[in-house]
């Protein structure tokens, strides 16, 4: 979801694939460490520029939730690759309603409709995110 953190550093992104099971939990994609040649999740390949890896990898390491996520070293196109896989998949995470085994965070009612609701409640003064920031 930040993308834009690590732009500088990409080289190259191509559309592949993976031999594991993508389940997902409050909205959150998570990839299963179990390598499953009967599921394939499709998703983006991304190359950093040598020399730019580890600053990348520092960047996603800030940014992503690793209550959730660990890296994990699989092979992807006959080539090293790290991907983020979940941690405690089997507790409260789902398999996805789409079976293609893709994630639109754009489809996932999380990054729309609530997101939607949350605006318009702040609108109506019904929701003030300040008071929960101080609730919690």
């Amino acid at each position: 979801m930040a993308f834009s953190e690590i732009e500088d550093y990409v080289d190259e992104i191509s559309y592949s694939s993976i031999d594991y099971q993508m389940y997902i939990r409050d909205g959150v994609p998570l990839i299963d460490e179990k390598k499953n040649n009967n599921f394939k999740t499709y998703g983006y390949l991304i190359k950093f520029k040598k020399g730019s890896e580890k600053k990348a990898y520092d960047v996603i390491s800030k940014t992503e939730p690793f209550d959730l996520y660990e890296w994990m070293e699989i092979t992807c196109n006959g080539e090293d690759c790290k991907v983020l896989k979940g941690k405690d998949i089997e507790k409260g995470s789902s398999l996805p309603e789409d079976t293609t085994g893709e994630f639109y965070g754009h489809f996932d009612s999380l990054f729309n409709e609530a997101l939607e609701l949350i605006y318009s409640l702040t609108k109506k003064r019904i929701f003030n995110p300040k008071q929960v920031l101080v609730q919690i």
